[in-house]
């Protein structure tokens, strides 16, 4: 996620503002895509500021401290035994897999469904659009590198956004990211929250929130029992999150 953060975020920045000449642009993100602009905000808030005006956050993941998402607390938990079958580099999806599996949740949308709440949700929330569920699966979930499941597991252990540390089995530690640069948040955001989510904890956003000076540059976004995913295949979320999300970006 280092990678994504300070190498891969700041040159599609910079891209932006050499194509369109403007100095300021808005940044939305949804879970990980998140949390590499909070590292960014961490590492280096100047540029941060100066580049983004806005920044909308979806299934906001500030950090691990309170998520239930097993697979995380599984990888903090067994760390040294993924890192010891760390030996595929990467995990993704063939255009043939993709094809076979929204097939198969076109044809069981309920179990398809099911699936993802168990993943994403703390109970079943059944807001899924199973008909936007079958085409986001002809993209999505998209591919991950084993380093970067190693990251989320050390960023788990440290409770804390930390760089990624190649020798963690060895020294059971990593630099943090300046969580100071937090207190000092500038820019006008609308962060949402929710009760119903695995992966972003509603304690560590509110926990964000509580360590901002100046809270007058935040709007929370409560959104009752929603999903990690159902941000993405929700019903409701085009009147719930989207609206409210377009009203904001044009503040």
């Amino acid at each position: 996620m280092d990678n994504f953060a300070l190498s891969d975020l700041p040159a599609m920045i910079k891209f932006i503002k050499s194509k369109t000449g403007n100095k300021k642009m808005s940044f939305f993100g949804h879970s990980q895509g998140t949390t590499i602009f909070f590292m960014l905000e961490m590492h280096d808030p100047t540029f941060a500021e100066e580049s983004i005006d806005h920044f909308v956050s979806l299934g906001t993941v500030n950090n691990l401290v309170h998520t239930t998402l097993k697979p995380i607390i599984l990888v903090g938990k067994m760390y040294n035994i993924f890192r010891g079958i760390n030996i595929l580099g990467s995990i993704y999806f063939s255009n043939f897999q993709r094809e076979l599996l929204a097939n198969f949740c076109k044809i069981f949308p309920g179990i398809c469904g099911k699936i993802c709440d168990i993943a994403a949700s703390t109970e079943p929330t059944g807001k899924t659009d199973y008909k936007n569920l079958y085409n986001l699966l002809y993209y999505f979930p998209g591919g991950i590198s084993t380093m970067n499941i190693l990251h989320w597991g050390q960023i788990h252990k440290m409770k804390n956004l930390v760089y990624y540390n190649p020798n963690f089995h060895k020294e059971k530690t990593a630099k943090e990211y300046n969580t100071d640069n937090l207190k000092k948040w500038k820019i006008k955001s609308l962060i949402a929250r929710t009760d119903g989510d695995t992966f972003s904890s509603y304690q560590d956003v509110t926990d964000f929130y509580n360590n901002v000076e100046d809270k007058s540059v935040l709007k929370m976004l409560d959104i009752d029992k929603y999903g990690h995913l159902d941000c993405l295949t929700a019903k409701t979320a085009p009147e719930e999150i989207f609206m409210p999300a377009i009203e904001f970006l044009k503040e």
